[in-house]
């Protein structure tokens, strides 16, 4: 017994295929890890130091980045350059613009004591102690987040596989 088969639509299923991982590249991992990301965000506004003026925590911002040549997304969670305040650092009526991104890095790792030595020795800058938070709340959350990632995938490239065949349908 001999058969003959015949296929037809395959050029159309594989552009297909190759149409929903673009689109679960760009939607569903990126909605996924937008989602992930927000419970590291709080967890680093928590725990960052208000200081005097609370820059520092208000801040702190999270961003979903889409890399289409590498099919990659990425999320990067830390202080934002858009935000600035106007702050008198010294106390003189000297008013300066500020921007936590600039020192947040100062007070994530400290500082060394710097300047010159006074006339007995003393050191004239003591520097800062550290006070982590980005590497605290990273080490608080991560199996958090990745478990939350997972979770969220899966229901994600459902729905983007519904929307393309919804317009599949249309069209």
């Amino acid at each position: 017994m001999k058969f003959n088969t015949r296929v037809t639509g395959a050029r159309d299923a594989e552009a297909a295929v190759k149409e929903l991982t673009d689109k679960i590249g760009r939607g569903a991992m990126r909605d996924s890890l937008t989602k992930a990301a927000r419970i590291m965000t709080a967890a680093v506004k928590r725990g960052a130091p208000t200081g005097a003026t609370g820059l520092l925590k208000k801040s702190i911002k999270q961003k979903v980045v889409t890399n289409t040549r590498k099919q990659m997304v990425t999320a990067y969670v830390g202080p934002s350059n858009n935000v600035t305040g106007q702050v008198d650092r010294f106390g003189n009526g000297n008013i300066t613009t500020v921007r936590p991104a600039k020192y947040a890095h100062l007070v994530e790792y400290g500082t060394a004591s710097r300047g010159g030595y006074g006339r007995k020795g003393e050191i004239v800058t003591p520097g800062n102690q550290p006070r982590p938070f980005m590497r605290t709340a990273y080490a608080s959350t991560k199996t958090t987040t990745l478990d939350k990632y997972k979770s969220e995938l899966g229901p994600a490239i459902e729905k983007t596989a519904s929307k393309i065949r919804k317009r599949k349908v249309r069209t």
